[in-house]
């Protein structure tokens, strides 16, 4: 890891507004982040 990303910082957080944190985990897990077509077929599997 520290050869991919040499100036990595660890640092600590903390949540301190409960509803905040759970309102932002609500809007994560229903963000889309792909900007591409879901894949459907495996490799290998082609026709």
């Amino acid at each position: 890891m520290d050869a991919l990303f040499p100036h990595l910082v660890k640092k600590e957080t903390s949540a301190t507004n409960g509803l905040g944190w759970a309102a932002g985990h609500a809007a994560a897990d229903l963000a889309l982040l792909d900007i591409h077509e879901q894949v459907t077929e495996t490799a290998g599997s082609a026709s």
